[in-house]
This record gives C-alpha cells, structure tokens and sequence, in this order.
C-alpha cells in the first residue's frame, strides 16, 4: 500500500498527484471492469451519472478503453423528467457527446427513462425496464424484509457539494428506501425538482462502484464523508455489502484534506462496519439473490 492509496475492506481511495494521472487510473478502473463482465457474461451493465461525468467520459475516459462497445449496456443512476433536448437532461447530453464517436455505442446501447409520463409512472416503468435485464429470482421465499435486486456490473457515481449521490438528498425520506429498485422524487432540493433515482439497496448491490472526483471544490465534502463520516448520502456508497468493490479516484486537490497514513483507513473500520448492519444491505452469509 503506497502512501497515495488506502483501503479498507471493500472500500479503496487513490488519490492521484495530478488530474490526469486522476483520469488514468479511472480509465483503467474501467476498461478492467468492462473486460471482466464481458468475458464472464458477455455482457457490461453500467449505471451512470450525470453533470460533469459525461464530458470527461466523452473526451477524456472513453476514447483510452479497449473494449467492446458492443457489449455495454448503458442505464443511469438517475434522471431528470425534462426533454431529451433540455440542457439538464443527462440522457440528452450522453447522446449529443457519446452518439456516432464510438464504434458500438447506438442508441440502443442506452436504456432512457420515458420522460413522457408522470414522475411516479416513469419510476415504476423504468424499475419494470430494469427487471427485463436483470430477471432472475430464486424461487424459494425471500427471508422477510428483503427483496431481489438487480447487480449492475458497475455504478459511475457522483458527489455533490452536500454530499447527495444519484438524487438521493441529505435527509430526505428516499434515503430510507428498501424495497424500490427505481424512486420518484418531486421534491428534489436541487432543480429541476422532478427526477427518478436508483435506491440504496440497488447501489449496495453492485459488483463495483466507481466516484471520480477532482478539484479543490470537492476536498471539504470528500473530508465531511471520508473523515469525519458524517451520515450524508455519500457515506452510505461506502457501506455496501462486501461483494461490491467501492473505489475513489481522485487527484491531490480533491483528497488534499485525507490524512495519508496507513493507519487512517483503518480507522474507519468500526464505522464503516456499525452502519453497514443498519443499511438495508445483505449479511455476507446470506444467499445471494441479486443476478
């Protein structure tokens, strides 16, 4: 373990001396994923985010990969119920940024929330689009309280300035949510205040999760999460069950308020494990009913 990297559990942070030296260990993070979901199962599911990811994806992350585009699946983590050609639609942008520059990656490659419907219609359809890709439950009876969820191969994830991840928001009631694999949100403190969301089970069930951060603007929500553990939406991308793999990638602005000792992760060990048991996540031992 360099001085620059820290793991704990599932849970590893890189921070990186330079914003591209950032961007190649994201890249790599990637491709290496993308190769072990296809050669298992012919097959890469991602989830992704929006707001500055996808110019970096576009431009900078994307064009390092070797990969078959043919492969990916693309969905996303969350959505905004406005026009395809609206600025903050994030399936708009991915299209106008990713469409006709990537052998392999058509309109097809995308699964789109229907923006035509009501904000709770457009959840529920999109949870049912979901199921189609992820179809498999095991016949005998779930034990109570738990459900089938999907496992996406991996989860691009964002962080914001209050530390809300897909558009699950500090203190909001969708942060308790266990049983909907897709939620609708009308209140959202961010605009625009429509949008449809992953939930928590359905992050803490992924095989990888990946956050790119970079930047000064980021290192005080990053300290809040990381350090201090504050119970923000972004801390709870840390509490998963052990079968995902959670990577940070970010550069030395962002990580500039990390202590660097070996011993800071491991710091984190009781925390992280006391607020796993109150996440709605799966014992280790239990079987494992997300496909």
């Amino acid at each position: 373990m360099s001085e620059k990297s820290f793991k704990v559990r599932n849970v590893s942070i890189s921070v990186a001396d330079t914003v591209d030296e950032a961007k190649t260990n994201f890249a790599n993070s990637l491709e290496h994923q993308a190769k072990v979901s296809i050669t298992a199962r012919n097959q890469f599911l991602i989830g992704v985010s929006g707001g500055s990811l996808i110019k970096t994806l576009a431009e900078e992350i994307l064009p390092k990969l070797r990969t078959d585009f043919n492969k990916w699946k693309i969905f996303f983590c969350d959505e905004r119920m406005v026009p395809f050609d609206h600025p903050e639609s994030t399936y708009g942008l991915y299209k106008e940024k990713l469409l006709g520059k990537f052998p392999g990656l058509t309109e097809e490659t995308f699964v789109p929330v229907n923006i035509s419907l009501s904000v709770e219609e457009a959840a529920k359809d999109y949870e049912s689009k979901l199921r189609s890709y992820f179809p498999h439950e095991y016949k005998d009876p779930l034990p109570a309280g738990q459900a089938h969820f999907p496992r996406f191969d991996c989860l691009l994830l964002g962080l914001g300035p209050d530390g809300h991840t897909c558009s699950l928001f500090p203190g909001h009631p969708l942060m308790k949510e266990k049983t909907l694999w897709v939620a609708p949100i009308k209140d959202s403190p961010k605009p625009p205040p429509e949008r449809v969301t992953l939930t928590f089970p359905v992050l803490h069930k992924a095989r990888n999760i990946i956050l790119f951060l970079t930047g000064e603007g980021k290192a005080d929500i990053i300290k809040r999460i990381i350090v201090d553990c504050e119970k923000l939406p972004g801390f709870f991308i840390n509490t998963t069950e052990p079968n995902c793999d959670v990577i940070w990638h970010l550069d030395a602005a962002a990580g500039s308020k990390i202590p660097r000792q070996k011993n800071f992760m491991e710091s984190l060990e009781p925390e992280l494990k006391e607020w796993e048991d109150r996440t709605p996540v799966f014992q280790a031992d239990s079987k494992d009913i997300a496909y």
